[in-house]
């Protein structure tokens, strides 16, 4: 019998080299209430968001910003592929390096 889900948490981290103007994006898909933590470090400013899409229109719940680093944490609202993205605004190469802890479920039977 089913008798309750438990959630324990996934952890992947990369690093990626971004040529000027490229972009890097990584995308889990999670159910409304659960926590994304995240953290990422670059030799250099970056522009970083988190986003989801529902067709044609994009919805940003961590909106633009430039940083070197930043960690943080999204309770999600809805059901989404939500994707963290980074762009190199520089002419020049920059490493990200990043962690993504994300909610896995598993099914807990009694």
């Amino acid at each position: 019998m089913l008798c309750g889900t438990t959630v324990t948490q996934a952890s992947y981290e990369n690093s990626v080299r971004l040529t000027g103007g490229q972009i890097h994006e990584t995308c889990n898909k999670l159910a409304a209430g659960e926590v994304l933590n995240y953290q990422y470090t670059g030799n250099s400013v970056t522009l970083f968001n988190i986003h989801y899409h529902r067709g044609k229109e994009i919805s940003y719940p961590v909106p633009d910003f430039l940083a070197f680093s930043t960690s943080g944490s999204l309770k999600t609202d809805s059901a989404e592929d939500y994707c963290l993205m980074w762009k190199n605004i520089r002419n020049m190469p920059v490493i990200v390096r990043y962690r993504i802890d994300f909610p896995t479920n598993n099914l807990a039977n009694e």
